[in-house]
């Protein structure tokens, strides 16, 4: 008895459509930085143009382990096979895309201004402060009114990707796709079996990104005074990570 015939709807224009969505994460994360820098600035006057640049470049393997876990959901819905080619699909991996990369960029931007108070990246002691009670109420409303640029920061960086990922649809338009067409048992497994292999291959990928390398330890921020000075951490790591 054949195995009725399947459509996987995974093509290769869909598995660049995601990668190059997730290159957009990977570019705006930085652009993050450089605000944080140049806002912050009397904090790291010691840095030169040209260091900064080199600090980028170092951030980006403390930059992955965050494209990774705040794009998790993204990842694995954009690797399911039999959904991609419907609208309404699409139009959820862009909401999932959009709204968890804005979250990210929201706690971002937000210590832009508040490491003027603490010196550092905000960490999950931040949460803390809601046991003030009362307080936070009054606390985060003259947050906002001294640091009112930090709100347009945000909307900028998140119509940036917006923008972007809108135009990710146009860019391989034009490519032929390669759908992947299931007939019988013998084209079953071996069609499933390309599939497994490569997408078990990327999600494997993911993890040693998701862990900064292939060393024993997960990447912690502890690791970034591998490549600059205590001080200078902050410029290395994003408050995502």
């Amino acid at each position: 008895m054949l195995i009725p015939d399947i459509k996987m709807k995974q093509t290769i224009r869909e598995f660049k459509l995601m990668l190059f969505r997730l290159g957009i994460a990977l570019l705006v994360y930085p652009i993050g930085k450089i605000f944080f820098f140049v806002l912050n600035y009397n904090h790291f006057s010691e840095v030169s143009i040209g260091k900064f640049i080199v600090i980028l470049c170092w951030g980006l393997r403390f930059d992955l382990p965050a494209l990774v876990l705040v794009n998790g959901i993204f990842i694995l819905l954009s690797i399911i096979p039999f959904f991609l080619s419907k609208s309404w699909y699409q139009t959820t991996l862009k909401y999932i895309f959009i709204s968890t990369n804005s979250i990210a960029l929201l706690a971002d931007s937000f210590d832009i201004a508040y490491y003027h108070f603490t010196l550092k990246r905000t960490t999950s002691d931040f949460f803390d402060l809601f046991s003030l009670g009362s307080d936070i109420t009054t606390l985060l409303p003259q947050y906002l009114k001294d640091f009112w640029y930090i709100v347009f920061i945000w909307i900028g960086l998140s119509i940036l990707i917006t923008w972007l990922y809108n135009k990710t649809s146009n860019i391989f338009s034009k490519d032929t796709a390669q759908t992947i067409t299931i007939k019988g048992t013998r084209g079953f497994v071996i069609n499933a079996v390309t599939w497994l292999v490569i997408n078990i291959s990327f999600l494997g990928l993911c993890i040693i990104a998701f862990r900064g390398g292939l060393q024993l330890r997960p990447i912690m921020p502890i690791n970034a005074s591998e490549y600059v000075s205590a001080k200078n951490i902050p410029l290395i790591i994003s408050t995502p990570f």
